[in-house]
């Protein structure tokens, strides 16, 4: 799911799944994206997921995505977990 982390979500590990949209970019793109998300100070962890299409089908393939990294600073705010964040802001 998501979490709430100000002006922006965090995704973690949780019983929610989440909806979103993947884009096929190349590695430079990919790194920029990286620095973007902090993953060299630990804000965010790139891991690769399987991904479900809407009829909840797995696919065949997993992507790449960016876990929130500090995840024990809102472990105790598991209510605020969200599945989709457009419906929040």
């Amino acid at each position: 799911g998501l979490v709430n982390l100000g002006a922006f979500p965090g995704l973690v590990a949780g019983p929610l799944s989440v909806v979103g949209e993947v884009y096929d970019v190349d590695e430079a793109t990919l790194k920029r994206i990286d620095r973007l998300e902090g993953v060299g100070y630990g804000l965010y962890i790139r891991q690769k997921i399987p991904i479900y299409n809407l009829s909840g089908e797995l696919q065949d393939e997993s992507v790449w995505t960016y876990i929130y990294g500090s995840i024990g600073d809102i472990i105790k705010n598991y209510d605020t977990l969200m599945s989709e964040w457009v419906a929040h802001v």
